[in-house]
């Protein structure tokens, strides 16, 4: 294994710190908060990357772990990822029934001793045991990239193309698509994405966009509409491009590909660019439900002055991507039709097959809090622009 992530109430310390410590005497790598939070990170986002690597999933449970929202959180994160799990009762206490849903066919071992190097082998033998279980859902590894294909690749799991555009690696998988707060994004259905595929780290940025269309967005408001004209809201080559319609993003993809002879970049679908919101997550946003903590990850109306920002100014997702909240809209492949959650494909679905609108996803900076929902899917006239919308790229893995 790599390393187990030990969940914990914050009363529970002193004791997850003793069980860490002895499972790595017995060579097994541990990872716990706050010791393992490298420091000046965000502690929510290092929280969220360390459950989504982890290769398995301790909880110490207690009365105080029962009523803590971050353990409730940790759990839930860990139990959408299939992570082979393990708990440890340090009192007599029985889990509250959302964890009970969840811990019902979990072995775990009563530690009421404080010696816990009794049940350290006990320990491990539990979660080796739920590992082999769990063979089938590991994640997959990224694809070894050859130098040919890669031209500046930083790694396997992030590659950068001839324009500097970073692109994260997103395996293949399954979630639950959709919310039902909002009728147009109902029901909520499974999804099956059976590829993998790489996506922009980042929206594609202005310096991009004049690289390849050779235009600004000053001269790209001019072609809008007079009623959905905004002026200038963020100006500079690391700033989201916007005043951009469906059909030009479509024309400066044809365009990368024929740069990049080989390659092949297009916009996500819609069950794409959630998956990748999401990243492992099911929650309203991909960091959790607590709209205090939207600001370390959007921008949006509370805090982006009624402009839009450099890219990558906030916390990414567990996946690495940043600005899936807020900062611009995103335009996705799918023409819109409200009841098409209602009949669409399990597997990759690909949206209608005509319709008059297209989808965009994500929020952005003039957004409400419920506006920036990874679920949320509003719609706009392919040949529109707005001073409010943008894209992100995808490029398949051949």
């Amino acid at each position: 294994m790599s390393h187990i992530f030990v969940s914990h109430a914050e009363e529970d310390r002193d004791k997850a710190m003793a069980i860490a410590r002895e499972l790595e005497r017995a060579g097994q790598r541990c990872w716990i908060a706050p010791r393992d939070i490298p420091k000046g990170t965000d502690w929510r986002s290092s929280i969220a990357v360390a459950i989504d690597t982890c290769s398995a999933f301790l909880l110490v449970f207690s009365r105080q772990a029962n009523g803590s929202k971050w353990v409730d959180r940790e759990l839930t994160h860990a139990d959408e990822l299939s992570k082979p799990m393990f708990w440890v009762r340090l009192e007599q206490a029985e889990p509250r029934s959302e964890h009970l849903f969840i811990l019902r066919t979990v072995q775990h071992v009563d530690a009421y001793h404080d010696s816990f190097r009794l049940y350290a082998a006990e320990i491990l033998d539990g979660l080796r045991q739920r590992s082999s279980e769990k063979v089938s859902h590991v994640r997959q590894s990224p694809p070894v990239i050859s130098p040919v294909q890669s031209r500046s690749a930083v790694s396997a799991e992030e590659w950068t193309n001839s324009l500097g555009m970073a692109f994260r690696w997103i395996p293949a998988g399954t979630f639950k698509m959709g919310s039902e707060e909002f009728t147009w994004s109902q029901p909520v259905h499974p999804v099956q994405i059976t590829k993998p595929f790489y996506i922009g780290k980042y929206p594609v940025t202005q310096r991009e966009w004049k690289e390849v269309m050779g235009t600004t967005p000053a001269q790209q408001e001019k072609k809008a509409e007079e009623k959905l004209q905004l002026g200038i809201r963020g100006e500079g080559d690391k700033y989201p491009m916007y005043y951009v319609s469906w059909e030009e993003a479509q024309v400066f993809i044809a365009k990368l590909n024929q740069r990049e002879p080989g390659e092949r970049y297009r916009l996500p679908t819609e069950a794409e660019w959630e998956y990748a919101c999401r990243a492992g997550s099911q929650s309203a946003y991909c960091f959790g439900n607590d709209e205090q903590v939207l600001v370390e990850y959007a921008w949006y109306q509370a805090n982006a002055d009624s402009k839009s920002h450099p890219v990558g100014e906030k916390m990414p997702n567990a996946w690495g991507l940043h600005d899936m909240h807020g900062n611009v809209w995103e335009w996705v492949q799918d023409w819109y039709d409200e009841a098409y959650y209602k009949s669409s494909p399990k597997a990759d679905p690909l949206g209608p097959q005509t319709g008059s609108s297209r989808v965009f996803r994500g929020g952005g900076w003039l957004s409400s809090p419920q506006g920036l929902w990874s679920a949320l899917r509003l719609k706009y006239m392919p040949g529109d622009r707005l001073g409010i919308l943008g894209f992100r790229l995808l490029r398949t893995i051949h």
